[in-house]
């Protein structure tokens, strides 16, 4: 067979492109894994913040292409506090929107944030502790790997602004 062999070519990708890289992934690996992983972390019900006001209504900041990035509920007594969009579900938002206003809500809201864990009305509870906790659970895994990426991608641009200082000395 008379063929040419094609011979190709690795694309090495240039010192700022790699400066870049390595730059990006230890400042976005490290926002994913300790800003976001200290917002969604793991509390105690103990630990937890109790909470009782008065509702007024909520509202759903929608963001890229519609989805929901979290429930702002406001209250007729009390700063607003919000539900974290990885704990939203269709139950969740129907509940709230049967609630009328002036009901007093008891809640459980996360220590150093304002994000609600848990809860209850008069006769139901809304959002349950356990399952919002495992949510974030879920989301902060999420985000960790993301992290854990980007640092990967750190370590690469790294070895390869080593590899070529030494190629040039």
């Amino acid at each position: 067979m008379g063929g040419t062999a094609v011979r190709r070519r690795k694309k090495h990708i240039s010192r700022g492109e790699a400066v870049f890289c390595f730059v990006v992934g230890v400042i976005l690996g490290s926002v994913f894994i300790f800003v976001v992983g200290f917002e969604t972390a793991s509390v105690e019900r103990n630990d937890a913040i109790a909470v009782e006001a008065a509702y007024d209504r909520f509202y759903e900041h929608k963001g890229y292409r519609g989805w929901n990035r979290n429930i702002e509920i406001l209250f007729l007594d009390h700063d607003s506090l919000d539900i974290d969009h990885s704990c939203i579900d269709k139950n969740v938002r129907e509940r709230l929107e049967t609630l009328e206003k002036g009901q007093r809500l008891e809640m459980l809201v996360q220590p150093g944030s304002d994000v609600i864990l848990e809860i209850k009305s008069d006769h139901e509870t809304i959002l349950d502790f356990d399952e919002a906790q495992k949510d974030l659970s879920r989301k902060r895994k999420g985000f960790g790997i993301l992290g854990l990426f980007l640092y990967g991608i750190a370590a690469y641009s790294l070895i390869h602004l080593i590899a070529g200082r030494n190629k040039r000395k």
